[in-house]
């Protein structure tokens, strides 16, 4: 994708993501560019978000184009992109559901079709911003080759080869989690097996039904 259309992308997550209450007046969302520079917004609210308030930033964190100032947390996506060559895109979602799993002893995995791919999801202990490049790294060596983290009492790190993917993995963690707090209601949750997921990765998570989500939510919010 050329920059105008990962532009456009990263506006509609921003968009999708709000409207769906995962990033708020907090979170961020950011679209890979190259291997040495990423999109991300200014720091204000997502919701907020116009073109002109995208940043290109490179690894170091330095801003290349644009104006305005970084989120702090700005570290979080640099540090990925710098150890995920796999990864495209990342959102740091507040959502509410994934702070209480995170804040508890239930163990987070997947519980429903799309939450297949939620196996080994681990939890990052420290509380407060990941405002520091030496946190941020600590974070993503827990994170490993998992498709998100936790991180208690705070939010989530979902990653994505692309925009659309980070997306929509960001609703289906939220989902997930919501699922998994009313399973845990009635009694002891009944996770999917790692052999059940990937057979239902198959399935619900392809080209088409990515397309097919994102369009939805796209017409939807944007």
């Amino acid at each position: 994708m050329n920059i105008t259309e990962l532009k456009r992308d990263l506006l509609t997550a921003c968009k999708i993501l709000s409207n769906k209450e995962l990033i708020r007046d907090f979170g961020h969302v950011s679209v890979r560019v190259d291997s040495e520079k990423f999109l991300i917004p200014t720091r204000k609210s997502p919701a907020l978000v116009l073109e002109n308030d995208l940043l290109l930033v490179n690894l170091d964190g330095k801003i290349l184009e644009g104006k305005g100032e970084k989120y702090s947390e700005t570290w979080i996506h640099s540090e990925i992109y710098k150890r995920r060559d796999d990864v495209g895109a990342v959102v740091h979602s507040h959502s509410i559901n994934a702070i209480a799993v995170s804040s508890s002893q239930i163990e987070f995995g997947p519980i429903y079709n799309q939450g297949y791919m939620f196996l080994n999801v681990p939890v990052f202990k420290e509380v407060g911003l990941i405002n520091t490049k030496e946190k941020a790294k600590r974070m993503v060596e827990l994170l490993g080759e998992s498709h998100a983290i936790l991180l208690r009492g705070h939010g989530a790190v979902i990653v994505g080869k692309d925009i659309k993917e980070a997306t929509l993995k960001s609703i289906y963690l939220e989902e997930n989690a919501r699922i998994l707090i009313l399973a845990g209601s009635l009694g002891e949750p009944v996770y999917l097996r790692e052999e059940e997921s990937e057979k239902i990765g198959e399935d619900v998570f392809n080209p088409s039904t990515i397309k097919r989500a994102w369009d939805y939510y796209n017409r939807l919010y944007s």
